[in-house]
């Protein structure tokens, strides 16, 4: 959080967490609270970031999920 990590800001930081904890449990809040993220960053992406080779021996498929759409075959029934 911008800070050199220390094992003096380390403690500070748990102390702060417990305290806030503490008071959060103790206060009788009713209502729904939202977090609003406004400043986001990422690095710069290219294509090969996304580039990737399949160990030696696995198929590659198109999808994960491409033998879930395929039939099955005769569904098993109960009793037989």
């Amino acid at each position: 959080m911008g800070r050199e990590v220390t094992e003096e800001n380390k403690q500070k930081m748990r102390d702060m967490m417990k305290k806030t904890s503490k008071d959060l449990s103790s206060a009788q809040i009713k209502g729904s609270s939202t977090e609003l993220h406004v400043l986001i960053s990422s690095p710069d992406l290219s294509k090969k970031d996304f580039e990737f080779a399949p160990p030696a021996g696995t198929t590659l498929k198109e999808s994960l999920f491409s033998n879930l759409t395929q039939p099955r075959g005769i569904p098993y029934k109960i009793g037989e």
